[in-house]
């Protein structure tokens, strides 16, 4: 295991834990999806929250910078001459300021954090959870259990990216939907 690993696997594992609703140590389709996408389960937006917050808040000042934000996005703080798609930092800087930050105050709290998370089209994220669920259901029961999950860990990788099919062995990285 590489640093981080380790806690990467114990939020795994506490996100599951959140998800089993019914706390029968196995996620159905629809706990599945609230283990996947917890920003789409009302349930589950304080969790989010936290843990977008303890990944994107550098500064851990409870909220988002435009600053974190944009760091998070791949993009520079300020527009600079070398930059490749300069419509893309203005088209994120007006979701930032137009859509996500609600209250106008410059900053992403908890409650704007989780609609920004929210923010994909949930009919993508449906199926996504489908064809996951699928290929994580290593004994085709209809029920994933927690070492079913957490043994393919390496098929998860942070809260906004997972690769397509825990069976692929390629170690890129993949964009979630």
């Amino acid at each position: 295991m590489q640093d981080g690993d380790e806690e990467f696997l114990v939020e795994q594992s506490k996100r599951f834990e959140l998800a089993d609703i019914d706390e029968d140590n196995g996620l159905s389709r629809a706990e599945f999806l609230a283990f996947d996408r917890p920003e789409e389960i009302l349930e589950l937006h304080e969790h989010v929250a936290k843990e977008y917050l303890g990944v994107i808040d550098k500064d851990q000042d409870g909220r988002v910078s435009w600053g974190e934000y944009a760091e998070d996005m791949g993009l520079p703080i300020r527009p600079t001459d070398e930059m490749d798609n300069p419509k893309e930092y203005a088209d994120e800087r007006n979701r930032f300021n137009d859509i996500f930050d609600h209250d106008k105050n410059g900053y992403l709290d908890a409650h704007e954090v989780v609609m920004w998370a929210a923010a994909p089209i949930a009919a993508q994220a449906h199926e996504a959870v489908e064809h996951m669920f699928t290929s994580l259901d290593s004994s085709r029961d209809g029920q994933l259990g927690k070492d079913e999950l957490l043994s393919q860990w390496k098929f998860f990788h942070g809260p906004s990216e997972v690769a397509s099919d825990p069976d692929d062995d390629d170690d890129d990285d993949h964009e979630e939907l």
